[in-house]
C-alpha cells in the first residue's frame, strides 16, 4: 500500500487556500460586514500539527529545506494582519521552528494577500459584492446571503435596475393606478419590472402582480370568409380579457399564425377566422370560447426552434383541454419545400443556434423538422420564416387537410 504524502503548502499555495475559502463565503462575510461583524479570521493550516522527523524524511529533505527557505523569505511580519506561527519540529534530532498556519485578520489583509500573489479577480468581486450590500441596504431591503448572492450574479445594467426599482416601490406602497408597463421608475426600461417581477419578490414583500392593474390579454383576428366580407362588414378584430365579445360568426376553422403579415392577409376561406397566436400566447388562446369550440384547429409558424416549441406549447394547452391542435406547413416535407427561402443567420446577422430542448408534443412530420433544423452540427439553414411562404400555398394546405 503506498503510504500518502504530507502535504506542505508554499506561500502560493496558502494564497489559493485563502481565495477558495473567501469565494465559498464570500456573501456570508459581506453581509456580517454590512451588519457590523467583526471579520472572521481565515486560518490556513500550512502543515499537519504533529509532524515526525519520519514524516519530514518521506517529503525529501531537499523539498523540507526548500519549503522552509520559502517561508523564510516571503517576510510575512511586515504586512499588517497577516500571522504565520510556528512550532517546533524535530528532524533527525535537530529542532527547529518552522510555520504551521497562517492568519489572515483583517480585509485589508485579504486584499493584500490576494492580489501579491495574482488574485485580483477576487479582490474585485469582493468590492462589488461590498458595494452591491450597501446599496440594496440603501433601497430598505434587509440584506441576506440569499439576497446578496442573487444580486451578485446580476449584470451592473441589472444591480442598477434594481436597485432603483427598490428605491421607487419603497416610496410607492400604493401601485393600484398603474399596470406595469406604466410604472414610472426613473432610469429603468419600461419592461423591466414586469420581467423581472419574481426578481423583485424575492427582495421585498409584496405582490405586485395583486397591487397593479391587469394588463389584459387581447388576441388579434382577421375574418377571411368570402361571404362575410361580401356583407361590407369589418374585417379586424379583437379579443380582450374579461370583456363581452362576440365574434362576427361562428367558425368552423381556426387557423392560428405566428406572424401579423400573415393573419392581416390571409387569402379568402369560408367559415375561417385567422388568429394572431405570436410568442407565448397559447394561454390567452384556450381562452377564448369559439377558438376551443371550432370543429379544426390548425397552428402555422416559423420553420425554427420558436416556431416548434410554440406548436408544442399550444398542442399541450389544448390537448389539456380535450382540444385536438393541427399544423400547417410545418414538417420536413414542407422543409424541403421552402429550403430556398430559409436563412441561417437572425436579423442581426448572428448565426441561429442549435436548440436541444424537448418538444414532446410534436408529432412524426413536426419531429422530424425540428430535428433537421435544430441538431447540434454546421446546418446550412435553421429558419425558413412564415411570412416568406406563399400565402396562396397554405390556403392550399389547409384545404387539403380540411378535405381530408
Amino acid at each position: 500500500m503506498q503510504e500518502e504524502k504530507v502535504r506542505f503548502l508554499s506561500p502560493s499555495d496558502a494564497a489559493e487556500a485563502v481565495r477558495r475559502l473567501l469565494k465559498r463565503s464570500l456573501t456570508k462575510r459581506v453581509v456580517a460586514d454590512l451588519r457590523g461583524s467583526p471579520f472572521s479570521e481565515i486560518v490556513i493550516a500550512l502543515r499537519p500539527r504533529s509532524l515526525a522527523s519520519a514524516d519530514v524524511i518521506r517529503f525529501g529533505l531537499k523539498d523540507w529545506d526548500a519549503w522552509t527557505r520559502t517561508w523564510r523569505h516571503y517576510g510575512a511580519e511586515g504586512q499588517a494582519g497577516i500571522e504565520i506561527s510556528a512550532s517546533p519540529v524535530n528532524v533527525q534530532r535537530v529542532p527547529r521552528e518552522v510555520p504551521l498556519m497562517l492568519t489572515v485578520r483583517s480585509w485589508s489583509a485579504v486584499r493584500a494577500l490576494l492580489t501579491e500573489f495574482g488574485h485580483e479577480n477576487l479582490v474585485i468581486e469582493v468590492d462589488r459584492a461590498k458595494e452591491i450590500s450597501r446599496r440594496l441596504e440603501g433601497a430598505a431591503v434587509e440584506v441576506d446571503e440569499a439576497r446578496l448572492s442573487t444580486a451578485c450574479k446580476l449584470t451592473d445594467v441589472n444591480v442598477e435596475s434594481l436597485v432603483r426599482t427598490l428605491k421607487w416601490l419603497f416610496d410607492h406602497p400604493d401601485l393600484g393606478r398603474w399596470t406595469a408597463r406604466q410604472l414610472q421608475i426613473p432610469g429603468v426600461n419600461g419592461k423591466w419590472p414586469e420581467k423581472n417581477e419574481r426578481l423583485i419578490r424575492s427582495f421585498i414583500d409584496r405582490d405586485l402582480a395583486a397591487e397593479l392593474k391587469p394588463r389584459l390579454a387581447v388576441v388579434h383576428f382577421t375574418y377571411v370568409d368570402p361571404d362575410y366580407r361580401a356583407t361590407g362588414g369589418r374585417h379586424h378584430d379583437a379579443w380582450t380579457e374579461h370583456d363581452a365579445h362576440t365574434p362576427a360568426y361562428s367558425p368552423k376553422n381556426v387557423v392560428i399564425v405566428e406572424n401579423r403579415d400573415c393573419r392581416l392577409h390571409f387569402l379568402p376561406m369560408h367559415d375561417t377566422i385567422v388568429v394572431e397566436g405570436e410568442g407565448k400566447a397559447a394561454g390567452t388562446l384556450v381562452k377564448v370560447d369559439w377558438i376551443r369550440e371550432a370543429d379544426r384547429i390548425f397552428y402555422w409558424g416559423d420553420l425554427d426552434s420558436d416556431g416548434f416549441a410554440i406548436l408544442n406549447r399550444l398542442r399541450a394547452e389544448l390537448e389539456s383541454r380535450g382540444t385536438e391542435l393541427e399544423s400547417v406547413l410545418m414538417d420536413s416535407m414542407a422543409w424541403a419545400s421552402y429550403l430556398h427561402l430559409g436563412v441561417n443567420h437572425d436579423k442581426e446577422g448572428i448565426p441561429l443556434k442549435p436548440c436541444s430542448t424537448p418538444l414532446p408534443h410534436l408529432n412524426g412530420g413536426e419531429a422530424d423538422c425540428y430535428a433537421i433544423l435544430a441538431s447540434q452540427g454546421e446546418k446550412r439553414i435553421r429558419r425558413i420564416e412564415q411570412e416568406r411562404i406563399p400565402l396562396g400555398d397554405a390556403r392550399t394546405e389547409l384545404r387539403r387537410k380540411l378535405a381530408d
